[in-house]
């Protein structure tokens, strides 16, 4: 698990993180078969926000234009609500 500010963190088998709602990270699987995740979060859904690191702006309220010019993922713009 990787940080913004270089921090860097290395998970095996059996571990857990929580990671607080805001915070930026990129998770990375070094071992040699998948990476299970699990995940939850609590408050509403309208709520959930998918931040864009480098846009540093919520991809759910981005127009298609703004989307393209970032070079985000259709996947991104099909979670859209």
């Amino acid at each position: 698990m990787h940080f913004p500010d270089g921090g860097k963190a290395v998970l095996g088998p059996g571990m857990v993180a929580t990671i607080t709602g805001g915070s930026f990270y990129q998770l990375e699987n070094t071992g040699g078969g998948p990476m299970i995740l699990m995940g939850n979060r609590s408050g509403p859904s309208e709520a959930i926000q998918h931040i864009n690191y480098a846009l540093r702006k919520d991809i759910k309220k981005l127009s298609r234009d703004e989307l393209e010019r970032a070079q985000i993922s259709n996947v991104a713009m099909q979670t859209r609500t």
